[in-house]
């Protein structure tokens, strides 16, 4: 059972240069996350080029949410994006990494100081319920708001219903039902002197291509209904989802999930921890539900993802493509895309403490880190590390050896990986075992120092002909990059 990691060139020649990485971890701990901010380049013109492909004119918001690090924030101010933020942090974040509120989006919940600041800056408000825009009314009736300037905003919706499309949407917490689309465009109508509308938006909690088509068919009739009260939007904001692939091959990824259910129904050694079915039952020889995993490997993502919508076509748009329908009706296309912009933008590096073996005789090999130092939420992770060993080896061994990793902290629970991962040749106490891909959301955004454990560091490392250099994340400025 294997996942090996698609790693991108500049990374495989940083972790085969060994040097600045065995330094790195030496000087500033373990857990460590390394950071290529210049990678994001790439990852922008490729979003770039399907708007010029569909002919559609817009913006790219790069979702703050995904990574904390000031590294990343501060490369994004110097490239062709603008950046959405989801919290008052987030947003003094973008502002003092170079970011101006016309490049600005707020979204998600707001509190009165978030919306304070924003209305300072002149961002732009993604609206999720009425009751933001009367604190916008009420704050800008303060003596602390003295301007005359409209604050922009679009109206997020939830609630999407198709004719056509049978689909069984969830509830969501966030955007305004659509049953009450005339009760906020009334309320905009009666302070047509403080709001601008801009538009529509939605972020939807899925990546189904179908149930965003419904969102984006209804989102255009809005406009329509808008133009009725007298407004003039000009933007649709269909938020993130643009998936990332994290796994090489596609055709070790099937082969490998299939062994893990093989394994789980009994036909196959145990591979998982303690029996852990991911979801699954047995019952009678075969497998009930479906596993609750992600899927780290994927052949439609990012740009491409992108690119798929657009062309999908509408029949009750003469079955045209929604990249023309925007086009043709100048609506504007904004996207959040969030692990899409930060993908192959960073490591995890953890030190090996320990290896030991369990009461039922397994491989256990203990980390300087925590299971929350690299797994976001309650995911399984199903990327196989890159184990860095200080000493070179000679693999003689007919099989690979099935290992568990575990974490520093006291708990049961704190396994980096709940399934055993196949290693050639065992690490010893100070090798260095390297979570690919971390970048978004992996790394830091559900990090904590329980137990009084560290929460990794962060770095941003650059290249050139002279070789690797290394910026503490806190102050790395493109322009003092040398090239």
């Amino acid at each position: 059972m294997q996942f090996t990691p698609y790693v991108n060139e500049r990374i495989k020649k940083f972790l085969d240069e060994k040097e600045t990485l065995i330094s790195l971890v030496d000087g500033l701990g373990s857990p460590l996350n390394i950071l290529f901010p210049e990678e994001i380049e790439k990852n922008i013109e490729g979003f770039k080029q399907v708007f010029q492909k569909h002919y559609v004119s817009g913006k790219i918001f790069y979702a703050h949410k995904t990574n904390k690090s000031n590294a990343i924030v501060k490369q994004a101010s110097f490239e062709d994006v603008n950046i959405d933020v989801a919290s008052e942090k987030e947003l003094k974040s973008a502002l003092n990494n170079g970011f101006t509120g016309e490049r600005i989006e707020g979204t998600g919940p707001k509190n009165k100081n978030f919306i304070a600041l924003g209305l300072k800056h002149n961002i732009l408000f993604n609206i999720d319920n009425l009751q933001e825009l009367e604190q916008m009314i009420e704050l800008k009736k303060t003596r602390y708001f003295h301007t005359t300037k409209k604050v922009k905003v679009l109206l997020r919706f939830s609630g999407f219903q198709s004719e056509s499309h049978k689909i069984l949407s969830k509830d969501s917490r966030f955007g305004i039902p659509v049953s009450q689309l005339y009760d906020v465009l009334d309320f905009l109508n009666d302070h047509i002197k403080d709001f601008e509308l801009l538009g529509f938006a939605f972020h939807l909690d899925t990546i189904e291509i179908k149930e965003k088509v419904i969102a984006i068919e209804n989102s255009i009739i809005f406009f329509n209904i808008a133009r009725d009260y007298g407004f003039d939007p000009k933007v649709l904001d269909i938020g993130g989802g643009f998936k990332v692939s994290y796994i090489e091959k596609e055709s070790e990824w099937h082969k490998s999930i299939s062994y893990l259910k093989e394994s789980i129904l009994g036909y196959k050694e145990s591979v998982t921890w303690n029996g852990l079915s991911y979801g699954v039952q047995k019952d009678k020889g075969v497998l009930k539900g479906s596993l609750n995993i992600y899927n780290y490997y994927d052949n439609l993502t990012g740009p491409n993802y992108l690119d798929a919508l657009l062309e999908t076509r509408l029949p009750s748009f003469e079955n045209r493509t929604i990249g023309t329908i925007l086009s043709e009706n100048m609506i504007e296309l904004y996207i959040e895309p969030g692990k899409a912009l930060v993908n192959q933008l960073g490591i995890t590096v953890a030190k090996v403490n320990f290896i030991k073996e369990s009461s039922k005789g397994e491989t256990l090999i203990g980390l300087d880190a925590k299971r929350t130092d690299v797994v976001m939420a309650d995911q399984e992770l199903f990327i196989d590390p890159i184990v860095i060993y200080k000493n070179k080896i000679t693999t003689t061994k007919d099989k690979d050896i099935g290992v568990y990793f575990i974490g520093n902290l006291c708990l049961e629970s704190d396994l980096i990986y709940k399934h055993k991962v196949y290693l050639q040749e065992i690490p010893s106490i100070g090798d260095m075992i390297i979570f690919p891909n971390t970048a978004g959301y992996f790394m830091d955004f559900n990090a904590t120092e329980s137990i009084m454990q560290p929460i990794a560091k962060k770095v941003a490392v650059t290249n050139s002909q002279n070789g690797f250099q290394w910026y503490s994340d806190e102050i790395y400025n493109p322009v003092n990059v040398i090239n």
